[in-house]
């Protein structure tokens, strides 16, 4: 029997898998316009150890777009639901950039699923000035396309890096000239319009924080705050890194998250 008109086809999450199956698990939540791929060096650091399972977040990489005028909590919820059915019902969570909103929008939603937080380059509000910014940026883009974004690659990423590592960047633009501006340009609205900073205090789960010293989309001072709000949240900031910490400098990255998750301890898992 055909399936009626009316049924609706499930969506696709695309993630991938590493480590050991009966280890505590690691989600990796990538930014904005990029995927999970670009977790590669921390796949590698954390396999030996954990279960590592990377998303690629809707309408990029291999999964399928999001509802249309879905918010960040519809994302938390599609991250929910995975942690649900692949990680045993709880799991460590870490987010860069728009992955870590959706991480502490996932932590304030289902504190439940979340054994540690870890959010990378990332804030919790903005002034009204950013706000204002990112909705134009992303009427930039729903004019001019993906191209309008390759000329700000470059900031995302550490001079040294830029220089050490053109395949780096060239990659990046790559990416961004690859990616659905009907799937970026909500996103930048749906990141003008995050604030969670009132609701952080009730956070208690583990957290580190971790800041580029020199990021200038999201700088030190920002993430700064975000820190302070969270009860007992560790901040590290990198000095040499800019936005794109896991690209700019993965091994003292990995050699944080690795140290904090270590602090954690093992935890059950929820049955």
């Amino acid at each position: 029997m055909m399936p009626s008109s009316g049924c609706l086809r499930p969506r696709r999450f695309n993630r991938v898998e590493a480590g050991p199956a009966d280890r505590e698990t690691v989600v990796l939540l990538h930014a904005v316009g990029l995927d999970l791929t670009y977790w590669d060096r921390q796949i590698e650091a954390l396999a030996d150890r954990y279960r590592v399972v990377a998303v690629d977040l809707p309408g990029h990489g291999m999964s399928d777009p999001p509802p249309r005028n879905a918010g960040i909590g519809h994302l938390a919820q599609d991250v929910a639901d995975i942690v649900e059915a692949d990680a045993g019902g709880s799991a460590h969570i870490v987010g860069h950039s728009f992955g870590g909103m959706i991480a502490q929008q996932l932590a304030l939603s289902r504190p439940g699923l979340v054994k540690s937080l870890t959010l990378i380059a990332t804030a919790a509000t903005f002034t009204d000035e950013t706000r204002a910014f990112m909705r134009s940026h992303a009427a930039s883009v729903r004019q001019d396309g993906m191209g309008a974004v390759v000329p700000l690659v470059t900031n995302w990423l550490a001079p040294a890096t830029v220089e050490r590592r053109p395949d780096i960047l060239d990659r990046l633009e790559k990416s961004i000239r690859a990616m659905d501006a009907a799937v970026y340009a909500p996103a930048w609205d749906r990141i003008a319009h995050f604030d969670a900073a009132d609701q952080l205090a009730a956070l208690t789960c583990p957290t580190l924080v971790v800041a580029g010293g020199r990021d200038t989309n999201t700088p030190v001072a920002d993430v700064t705050l975000l820190a302070k709000a969270i009860p007992h949240a560790e901040l590290s900031v990198i000095a040499d890194a800019a936005h794109m910490i896991p690209l700019d400098t993965p091994d003292r990255l990995n050699k944080e998250l690795l140290g904090f998750l270590a602090t954690v301890g093992p935890c059950p898992r929820t049955r």
